[in-house]
């Protein structure tokens, strides 16, 4: 279970279709023919882990005993799901449509967006299309938005996403939603899909390793 939600890029010798139907039927999300060329391995890659979670990712958790420490919550439901998307109005109205979903749940809900600004926007446009007030819900803390872009500069060092930082910031947000009451998170971030996007995929990947571990908390 601990490994069922990374991507699988299949690498081989083999090219032809039969070969590659298999592969996909096996799991792979990629599939590449040997000799490798670097660039089309980095831009394969790059694919895979575009858009999660908090971060490119949507990421659902029970907050059972609302207790102010994440840490301390026993999560009765933990979900993290990855995205691919080709345009940016489906990556909203996807994103929209999930956090909209959980908001349904109740008052002790809260929706978490950390996004570029357009992509805030546009996720806020539809959510008010699915009849969802989002200037209520951001001003009862029901929704919370964020800018992507900023909340990396917290908590890296150089290119490089600092465990410790990233504890501290992203901690303390949790924290913060759940002494006010909340027992449901539902989180939407793309920092890693910004990463990917300056090419320091090996930043991305660190970045989606400490999403996995603060989850598992």
């Amino acid at each position: 279970h601990a490994t069922k939600d990374i991507p699988i890029m299949m690498d081989t010798a083999l090219d032809d279709p039969a070969s590659r139907v298999r592969a996909f039927n096996a799991g792979a999300e990629g599939f590449l023919t040997k000799p490798v060329d670097l660039a089309e391995l980095c831009v394969g890659v790059r694919s895979l882990v575009r858009l999660n979670y908090v971060d490119g990712t949507v990421d659902t958790h029970d907050l059972a005993n609302g207790s102010s420490k994440m840490s301390g919550a026993t999560k009765a439901e933990s979900r993290h799901l990855v995205q691919l998307y080709e345009s940016d109005e489906f990556l909203c109205e996807t994103v929209a449509r999930f956090l909209s979903a959980d908001l349904a749940q109740g008052p002790q809900t809260v929706a978490v967006a950390v996004a570029t600004p357009a992509h805030r926007d546009m996720i806020c446009q539809h959510l008010e299309a699915s009849g969802y007030d989002t200037a209520h819900g951001r001003r009862t803390g029901s929704l919370a938005l964020y800018d992507a872009r900023e909340m990396l500069s917290t908590f890296m060092v150089g290119d490089t996403p600092d465990a410790k930082r990233f504890r501290l910031k992203i901690g303390a947000l949790f924290d913060e939603i759940a002494a006010r009451g909340a027992t449901r998170v539902c989180a939407f971030g793309e920092m890693v899909d910004l990463l990917c996007k300056d090419d320091n995929v090996r930043a991305a990947i660190r970045l989606e390793q400490l999403w996995n571990e603060l989850a598992k908390e």
